[in-house]
């Protein structure tokens, strides 16, 4: 292999997506989670979710270095009686990922660097936050990918550790099994070359920094049916609706080291559905 460095999308992508049969290399997308009025315990809320992201793999020899930013804009009303939330994060991840010569094995390191804030306040230095994600995947087969490893991040409320293991598994030329537990799992069915469905299962656990030095931390997990389109060879349109599951988000501040979790805001689950732009490469065959 010639020596050097080269922007090299399609080579790279077996070994970027160790965890899925694709990769996206761009994407613009919209959530609304319309509020819910069905339980008279807990406040409806109506949230609203605009991401764009790019992946930028770069060969260097047999390695690959990819680049991954992300702008999110998040907007939550409570009430009628109060102002929306606006929360803003961007993430600039970047990974190294290594395939060991003559071996089944790989390895993923990435930095992910994250400002998230409401952008209140002049920003400094309790604005930005610093995470990790260690990775080994094997492949067993061509068609079976096993992985492990850990992640990390200094959320608001303190280091925050969570293993990983992760599956793509392509279990037929029609079904496909993948995700990075306990983070997300989606079963894929393609039903013909234009139309893929399936079910997927998320967790979200972030905190965003407000007011000072207090925080907004959410805890967000939710179950979704999943319809890709594919206009073209590699551009889709994603729909997806689903539903929050044990959702909670609270506000808190650092008392000695320790979250003091002021005030639960007592929101109710509810429908979220997404809309969203893709490039996207297929890896399996």
């Amino acid at each position: 292999m010639k020596k050097g460095i080269n922007i090299l999308f399609f080579s790279a992508l077996s070994l970027f997506a160790s965890a899925q049969p694709f990769i996206d290399i761009a994407s613009v997308y919209y959530q609304q989670s319309p509020a819910d009025n069905m339980s008279s315990s807990k406040s409806p809320m109506n949230t609203q979710l605009t991401s764009v992201f790019l992946n930028l793999p770069i060969q260097i020899d047999s390695d690959y270095i990819v680049i991954n930013p992300v702008y999110e804009n998040y907007r939550l009303g409570i009430s009628s009686e109060t102002l929306p939330i606006n929360l803003t994060a961007v993430y600039i991840p970047v990974a190294w990922i290594h395939q060991f010569k003559n071996s089944r094995w790989s390895t993923t390191l990435m930095a992910i660097p994250r400002l998230s804030s409401d952008l209140k306040k002049p920003l400094d230095g309790n604005d930005f936050q610093m995470g990790g994600i260690a990775l080994a995947t094997y492949k067993k087969k061509e068609t079976l990918k096993y992985s492990f490893g850990a992640y990390y991040n200094s959320e608001y409320f303190g280091d925050y550790y969570m293993p990983l293991l992760g599956i793509d598994w392509n279990i037929t030329n029609k079904w496909n099994l993948f995700g990075t537990l306990p983070i997300n799992l989606n079963l894929e069915y393609k039903m013909n070359k234009t139309v893929h469905a399936g079910f997927g299962l998320n967790l979200l656990t972030n905190s965003y920094r407000i007011e000072n030095k207090d925080f907004l931390r959410i805890d967000d997990y939710n179950a979704k049916f999943i319809l890709d389109i594919y206009l073209m060879k590699n551009q889709v349109i994603s729909l997806e609706a689903g539903h929050s599951l044990f959702r909670q988000y609270r506000m808190g501040t650092m008392e000695g080291g320790k979250p003091d979790y002021m005030h639960d805001l007592n929101v109710s689950d509810g429908y979220q559905f997404r809309l969203a732009y893709i490039f996207r490469i297929r890896t399996d065959k």
